[in-house]
C-alpha cells in the first residue's frame, strides 16, 4: 500500500544494526509496553498487544503505510527478527524497520525518519519523468482556491505537499478526514509544507458542505470536476488525465517534496497521519540537499 524511499538496507545488515542499539541499550531500553505505536491503525495497535503476550523469542516489525507484523517462538531473537522483517516485506513495499524484540523497545525514530531521502536529491530530481510514481515529478494538474484563484501543481515547488484525492461520497474517504485535520492543525505553524485536498467525482460545494457540517476545518480546493459522472482532471497544459491513472481507489495520497518529486504515496486509507510529521519535516530540511 505504500512506498518508503530509505536504501533497502540488506537484511544482514539490518540485524546487526539491530543486535548492537539492543545490546547497548539492553539495560536503559525501556521494556515494551501497550503504547502508541507509530503509523498504526486500532488492529495494528492490538497486533502488538497481542505480541507483548506471545512467547519468546519475538519481534514486532513496521513499516510507514501501516504494514506490521510479528514472528514469535523463535530460538533465538535474531531469528524472529529476520522472520518478522522478512514478513513484513512480503507486505510492503517499502523497507521495514524492527519496534520491539522481546520485551525491548528497539525502534529507531532517526532512522525511520530519513526513510524518504533517497529522492531527495537534485540529480534525481533533474532525471525525473512525469508521473505518479516515487521518483517522478507529479502531473501539473490545475485546480481552484476557495476563493476561485487558478492555482498549478507546480506553483507549489518550494513547499512539500501532500496531495489527497478524496469525495464525500467516500465512506472511506470520510473516515480519513478527521485525522487529516489533526494534521493539518499541526502543518499550519510550518509554512514549509501544505496539505492539499481535491475532490473527486463530485462537485466542489458537495464536499465543502460536508465537511463543514461535520465541524472539519481543512484546506479544499476545487479539482473542477462538476458532476458524479466527471472521471477527468485538468492539467497545465489544457489536456485532461482520468483519475483512476493516479487514485486507483479513493482515497489516495502522494507526498511531493519540494521540486514536486514524489516521495511517497499511500493508495487507500491511512491511519496516523500526524505519526507522519517528522518525515514530512525530513522531506522539508533535505529537499535539494
Amino acid at each position: 500500500m505504500q512506498h518508503l524511499l530509505l536504501h533497502r538496507m540488506p537484511l544482514a545488515s539490518a540485524l546487526a544494526a539491530m543486535l548492537a542499539l539492543a545490546s547497548a541499550t539492553s539495560l536503559a531500553a525501556p521494556r515494551a509496553k501497550i503504547t502508541h505505536v507509530p503509523g498504526l491503525d486500532v488492529s495494528g495497535q492490538q497486533g502488538f498487544s497481542d505480541y507483548l503476550h506471545a512467547p519468546q523469542h519475538r519481534a514486532f516489525a513496521i513499516s510507514a503505510g501501516g504494514y506490521w507484523t510479528w514472528q514469535a517462538e523463535h530460538t533465538s531473537a535474531e531469528g524472529a527478527v529476520e522472520a518478522a522483517l522478512r514478513a513484513c516485506s512480503d507486505m510492503a513495499d517499502q523497507p521495514c524497520v524492527p519496534y520491539a524484540v522481546n520485551e525491548r523497545i528497539v525502534f529507531d525514530a532517526a532512522r525511520w525518519q530519513q526513510q524518504w531521502r533517497p529522492y531527495l536529491s537534485d540529480l534525481a530530481a533533474t532525471r525525473a519523468v512525469t508521473g505518479s510514481g516515487k521518483g517522478q515529478r507529479f502531473h501539473d494538474l490545475k485546480f481552484s482556491d476557495q476563493h476561485g484563484k487558478v492555482m498549478h501543481v507546480s506553483d507549489l515547488r518550494g513547499s512539500v505537499v501532500i496531495l489527497h484525492f478524496w469525495g464525500a461520497w467516500c465512506p472511506t474517504c470520510r473516515t480519513v478526514l478527521p485525522d487529516l485535520a489533526r494534521l493539518q492543525r499541526k502543518l499550519s505553524r510550518d509554512k514549509a509544507m501544505r496539505l492539499i485536498l481535491l475532490q473527486v467525482r463530485e462537485p466542489f460545494q458537495k464536499g465543502s458542505e460536508w465537511t463543514a457540517s461535520q465541524g472539519l476545518r481543512l484546506p479544499l480546493f476545487d479539482s473542477g470536476v462538476k458532476t458524479g459522472q466527471d472521471d477527468s482532471l485538468s492539467l497545465r497544459n489544457g489536456t485532461v488525465l482520468k483519475d483512476r491513472l493516479i487514485a486507483p481507489v479513493f482515497p489516495s495520497t502522494y507526498v511531493l517534496d519540494t521540486r514536486g518529486i514524489v516521495v511517497f504515496s499511500h493508495i487507500g486509507s491511512l491511519p496516523d497521519w500526524p505519526a507522519y510529521l517528522p518525515l514530512l519535516q525530513d522531506v522539508a530540511d533535505h529537499s535539494g540537499k
